[in-house]
């Protein structure tokens, strides 16, 4: 959670030099003049979506280029959690 909240701070931070007209273009229809929690909350839930690998339609090559980054740390953490567990499953086998 502290890392997708980093960023999804630098997405909103990346959004918002471009009027946040992303939000207008997101699936809930967010205004720039909702309350900044409900578009915190908004650029969260698609931080999450980058992170997992799923599509979060952007509109800027800046935007672009970050969904791109953040699905390249999505994938390396997932990568690095499987690895983990295969090594610690492998780990119990041999004990046995």
């Amino acid at each position: 959670m502290f890392i997708v909240h980093f960023l999804a701070c630098g997405f909103f931070a990346l959004i918002d030099a471009d009027g946040r007209q992303w939000l207008l273009s997101s699936d809930r229809g967010h205004t720039p003049d909702d309350p900044l929690v409900s578009q915190y909350l908004t650029v969260y839930m698609a931080t999450m979506l980058m992170l997992n690998g799923d599509g979060v339609s952007p509109t800027t090559d800046e935007q672009t280029v970050y969904i791109i980054v953040v699905g390249l740390i999505g994938s390396c953490v997932n990568a690095t959690l499987f690895a983990n567990v295969a090594r610690l499953t492998s780990q119990m086998s041999e004990r046995r």
